[in-house]
């Protein structure tokens, strides 16, 4: 008997014994209460988009628990500290699994690394921005600015951590003596 295209190793219904691997099998009928014959002619797609519009709003409202959009501070600073935060955060991450690095290389590559990404999504936002057709001076103004606080936020950090390594470096050298 010839093999099912939709199940392969599943037996093809209707088909004569001598078809082909290649013949499609007849289109199975759907029964109501499959989810693909939501989109049946009989079903109406508004329906179906309702139906898949609601299960998003669920799968949203279960994943925001907690999450109170009225308390969101969009301004670059609490943007910016978030951003900033995160990437500081994971360093110690990068480090542990970089142990084959120096320190001065950890941080190097981790600052290229990070301000790679920093860009990257900077470069997003404006594109995701410009299809939505916002572009006004002030939403501009505060993207720039929220990227420059960043950058000052993670040259601070890198810098703190190239000043410990001398500092390090400096006490090992005096222990040695």
């Amino acid at each position: 008997m010839p093999i099912d295209p939709i199940t392969p190793g599943a037996v093809a219904p209707n088909q004569p014994a001598n078809a082909k691997k290649t013949d499609l099998a007849a289109p199975a009928k759907l029964q109501a209460g499959d989810k693909v014959a939501q989109r049946d002619e009989r079903f109406p797609f508004a329906v179906y988009a309702k139906h898949t519009l609601d299960q998003l709003r669920s799968l949203v409202q279960s994943v925001s628990d907690g999450f109170n959009l009225d308390e969101f501070d969009p301004s670059p600073d609490a943007v910016s500290d978030t951003i900033a935060g995160f990437a500081v955060g994971m360093f110690g991450a990068y480090r542990e699994q970089h142990p084959e690095l120096s320190d001065d290389e950890a941080i190097n590559k981790y600052e290229k690394l990070i301000g790679n990404a920093v860009n990257k999504g900077y470069n997003e936002a404006l594109a995701i921005l410009q299809g939505m057709d916002i572009n006004d001076e002030n939403t501009m103004g505060q993207i720039q600015q929220t990227h420059n606080l960043i950058f000052e936020k993670l040259d601070r950090f890198f810098t703190e951590q190239r000043d410990l390594v001398a500092q390090q470096n400096s006490d090992k050298a005096d222990v040695i003596l």
